[in-house]
């Protein structure tokens, strides 16, 4: 039986604080080992928590390809990009590894460069979209992230059906980021007037010229 009138058990720096050098930044850092169990990697706060980022960013089906397996031209072109105010489209039919090539792409960003990226797959933006201008949502909030990340990232472009709203919202973002010149990363299976007519005629048109006008292609 508990003995409540026992005083509680008081936890020392000596006996439980580690000291640990950060395997990413090299800085040292402590952390306890008997209220943090589960902090068995070797990163400072400030990494785990862009480890954790990436986890958002990235899924796991492509957080280990494997470069040799992709068309090594194409892959070339995407690694050789720069970042800067022109973006980069990736296209060509599906299982060609567009979006392998572009999250290897990502990881020099977001690691190396230490860029902020926002990144939607065929079907998160329309969800995104939906939760953000529900009752719960903060839509100023959530566009203005995106707005004004480094890097906007949309996975298979045209391929999700959007809502008029998602279609709007979509276009807005286009038009915000080139007008302050942020790139644009997309992959697509079609461009031109096949991506254009995957959307709506007051949307597809305009938000293709930008693609155009505002990114490098690379086909797969």
């Amino acid at each position: 039986m508990q003995n409540y009138n026992q005083p509680p058990m008081k936890i020392t720096n000596a006996d439980s604080d580690a000291q640990r050098v950060c395997s990413d930044c090299g800085r040292g850092y402590r952390f306890n080992t008997l209220l943090n169990p589960a902090a068995t990697r070797n990163h400072c706060a400030d990494c785990a928590r862009r480890h954790r980022l990436w986890a958002e960013i990235c899924p796991p089906l492509y957080r280990d390809t494997d470069p040799a397996r992709l068309p090594q031209n194409s892959l070339n072109n995407v690694l050789a990009w720069q970042y800067g105010v022109r973006g980069l489209v990736l296209h060509g039919p599906t299982g060609k590894g567009k979006t392998r090539a572009a999250f290897l792409l990502l990881h020099r960003l977001y690691w190396q460069e230490r860029k902020i990226i926002v990144a939607f797959d065929a079907t998160g933006f329309s969800h995104a979209v939906a939760k953000q201008f529900g009752p719960d949502g903060n839509s100023e909030r959530w566009l203005q992230k995106v707005k004004v990340a480094d890097v906007v990232f949309f996975d298979d472009l045209g391929k999700g059906k959007l809502t008029e709203r998602g279609e709007a919202e979509l276009f807005g973002i286009f038009e915000a980021r080139t007008a302050n010149r942020k790139p644009i990363i997309v992959t697509a299976n079609s461009v031109g007037d096949s991506l254009a007519a995957s959307l709506r005629p007051d949307t597809g048109p305009p938000l293709v010229r930008r693609l155009r006008e505002f990114c490098e292609c690379v086909a797969f």
